[in-house]
């Protein structure tokens, strides 16, 4: 697959994507971009982005970007520090880079900013490549 097929597939495949709204909007060997707005029902009771959906979006960017190892794979480990609310309205934006990739698993490294630039999460994925 391609970075363009490898993208529809996240964007249009992924039933999860379609669902909240995620969309990766960049895509290349060395680095994956998410984007998805905090729409209202996806907000926690106090009006903030829910923080299953915040790493959603770091798995998805992560594992999209596992993808262009021309694997399959599914996520072994995922690790996210929340660092600052995301309120209702705003949009995120996820991106991945690659730290290290094996025979059998890959690391990627993601960091969540809001529309102001400021970093609201950051965190750490294990992939686990599938034999094709």
């Amino acid at each position: 697959m391609n970075f363009g097929q490898i993208m529809q597939s996240a964007n249009e495949g992924n039933p999860v994507s379609r669902l909240l709204g995620l969309r990766i909007v960049e895509l290349d060997a060395s680095r994956s971009v998410g984007v998805l707005t905090a729409t209202e029902n996806l907000l926690n009771p106090y009006g903030y982005l829910h923080g299953g959906v915040i790493y959603t979006l770091a798995d998805t960017a992560t594992g999209v970007l596992s993808r262009t190892s021309g694997k399959k794979n599914v996520t072994l480990e995922g690790n996210l520090n929340f660092l600052k609310g995301v309120p209702g309205g705003e949009t995120i934006r996820a991106v991945a880079g690659k730290l290290h990739e094996g025979k059998k698993t890959g690391v990627y490294t993601v960091q969540i900013s809001n529309e102001k630039e400021e970093v609201v999460a950051a965190g750490i994925f294990t992939m686990f490549f599938i034999e094709n």
